[in-house]
């Protein structure tokens, strides 16, 4: 603890709350008064000396945890600095840690690759929080987390039991010693006491208007509300349009921003297997943001967005955004004197998912026994609800809580309005289910390994080459908007609205060149609908739907037209995918009623299918 001599100082933390945010500056953000305002006492405050100076620096420090039963499990962090400065009205707090890891057996299972940051800026009408961290590695080496997980149970253990000892040791209560009960009463008790005053008063200066609000206030708000209720009791347009909140009121007094830029998770399956084969299954999450501000008018609003998720299984990408931009975005508002007083709006972007049902079988078996089978259970015993022995206060005690059930249906439902990208699912045949297996010439290792997306370099969106002589189906579930609440909460009514679903195929080309990708044509043109969804306090659940208008003259054209070999494609889908050999009965069956395509040929004598799916190629219009 330094008192500023005669030396100028500047402070030290920054202005913005997490330098290598992507979220910038606070004021960026909200560009509130308060905001402004803090900035501006922080740039008078620079020109000041620091009435307190607190600087700490650990270069290195490691927890271990030795058991009974070796492995050792090691916390290591290096280079923890923090400094507060303190001036008139305002002060600052920055810490970091340059990297952090959490180790079993000198093997790394967590860690923080290039550390972490925080810092805090506290001024007379506002705060500030900002923190970050570097990418967060994980490697899920199920032996070691099931040691680490026993060494931390057997560390806490040995707390507990110490802290019952010391219980025992020294006495508390009314038991404790004349010296024990005077320091609880006149230190302990008053200090807490005296933090809890404190706290409720910086609250109260922060956010006054959280219990307690003014008629303009108050007036305020409901020309908010019932703009936003127009808003949202209007229909939802065709066109992909940007969803926006109202603006919160009053000046902006608490701000947290947090962003990470990542989480990867490798998941290597047994540690016996050769280091360079690929993880069993990895995961890797990108560009985590969240933010949360409080306002002086008791207003607060929170926001979450998520960059991209990927997903690999052995080696293999199968799961993958569409597009390049934000994939999860959340925005939140609560507004005080307003009914309902939340509103939220959500967006998520359209992902690509190749779906092998052998995939997911093979991920869900794996998960349950290496990832949660690891995982210690926390079930307990469910406790019975009490008896009562007189049946009229059971009666009356039902007939209240029906009321209060009853009463809280009838309260308006928070406003909302979403916009999801349905997930678009490539669906490919299998021919390694089949007997003998269907295996391309020279191909025969890609193919056990299995198909996998890829990104088109030229457009920079996913795409899905078939092994040769393989089909697949194209599921788009095309876009799904919704809206509620606010106009329409006291109806209990939700506006549905789906555009653009449709199923494309690529019939396999058989006896051709079988080294060009087939071409994707339309089974079912694409289809759209609006619906209501109506859930009343009394009465039945309704859903109405009505088809949208196709075409521009009016005309509503569902229809799915199919060829011989299209048709072909989507029992070959079913059969191959769905139930593919070592799913109960699905290799007989697949045997039974395979196609004669089903064996294997070679290429210079193509079988039936690969004849029709010659004349499909040539525009055949056999139509089924």
């Amino acid at each position: 603890l330094k008192e500023a001599p005669g030396r100028p100082t500047a402070p030290s933390a920054d202005a913005t709350p997490c330098a290598a945010s992507p979220l910038g500056s606070p004021r960026a953000q909200d560009g509130g008064a308060g905001t402004a305002g803090a900035e501006e006492a922080t740039s008078s405050a620079a020109s000041e000396r620091p009435r307190v100076l607190v600087k700490v620096a650990i270069v290195h420090t490691e927890l271990v945890l030795a058991p009974a039963v070796k492995p050792n499990v090691s916390l290591q962090v290096e280079g923890i600095a923090a400094e507060y400065a303190g001036y008139n009205g305002i002060s600052n707090l920055m810490s970091q840690v340059d990297r952090c890891q959490l180790s079993c057996e000198s093997v790394p299972l967590v860690s923080f690759t290039r550390g972490a940051s925080l810092k805090v800026r506290n001024a007379d009408r506002h705060l500030a929080v900002g923190g970050g961290s570097t990418l967060i590695a994980v490697q899920w080496y199920e032996q070691r987390v099931r040691k680490v997980i026993a060494a931390v149970e057997e560390a806490w253990e040995c707390l507990v039991a110490g802290h019952e000892s010391a219980q025992g040791l020294l006495p508390v209560g009314d038991s404790a010693g004349m010296f024990a009960q005077l320091w609880s009463r006149y230190v302990i008790k008053p200090i807490q006491v005296r933090v809890r005053q404190r706290a409720a008063q910086r609250l109260s200066q922060l956010l006054p208007g959280l219990e307690q609000g003014s008629a303009a206030e108050e007036t305020s708000a409901a020309e908010v509300s019932e703009s936003f209720q127009q808003d949202a009791g209007a229909e939802i347009g065709a066109g992909d349009e940007e969803l926006t909140l109202p603006d919160p009121r009053g000046e902006c007094s608490v701000e947290v921003n947090l962003c990470y830029e990542g989480l990867t998770a490798v998941f290597p399956g047994r540690e016996e297997t050769k280091s360079s084969a690929p993880p069993v299954l990895q995961v890797a999450v990108t560009g985590a943001e969240c933010g949360f501000r409080a306002f002086r008018s008791g207003d607060a609003a929170a926001s979450v967005s998520l960059m991209s998720v990927n997903l690999e299984l052995a080696g293999r990408r199968l799961l993958i955004p569409r597009r390049g931009d934000k994939l999860l975005r959340v925005d939140i508002l609560r507004q005080a004197g307003v009914q309902p007083p939340l509103s939220w709006t959500a967006s998520w972007a359209q992902i690509c998912i190749l779906f092998r049902q052998r995939d997911y079988d093979t991920l869900t078996a794996f998960m349950r026994t290496s990832v949660f089978g690891a995982l210690p259970s926390r079930r307990r015993a469910e406790a019975s609800p009490p008896t009562s022995e007189d049946p009229a206060t059971d009666d009356v005690s039902a007939a209240l809580s029906e009321s209060e059930a009853k009463a809280e249906r009838q309260k308006p439902g928070a406003r909302f309005r979403l916009d999801i990208g349905a997930p678009l699912f490539f669906v490919p045949t299998d021919g390694l289910c089949l007997s003998p297996p269907r295996l391309p010439a020279g191909r025969e290792e890609e193919a056990h390994a299995g198909p996998q997306l890829e990104v088109d370099a030229a457009r920079g969106e996913p795409v899905f080459r078939p092994l040769p002589g393989e089909g697949y189906l194209v599921l788009d579930f095309g876009h799904v908007s919704a809206s509620g609440g606010g106009a329409r909460s006291k109806l209990n009514e939700v506006q549905l609205q789906l555009r653009g679903a449709h199923v494309l195929g690529a019939v396999p080309q058989r006896g051709l060149d079988v080294t060009e990708t087939p071409p994707v044509r339309e089974l079912l043109l694409p289809v759209s609908l609006q619906a209501v969804l109506s859930t009343p306090v009394d009465g039945p659940m309704e859903f109405h739907a009505t088809s949208l208008l196709a075409d521009s003259d009016g005309i509503v054209d569902h229809r799915m037209s199919l060829t011989r070999s299209q048709l072909t494609l989507i029992f070959d889908v079913l059969a191959e995918n769905i139930c593919y050999a070592g799913r109960s009965g699905s290799l007989a069956a697949g045997i039974q009623t395979g196609s004669p395509r089903d064996t294997p040929a070679a290429p210079a004598a193509p079988s039936e299918v690969g004849r029709t799916d010659s004349k499909d190629s040539k525009d055949s219009k056999d139509e089924i």
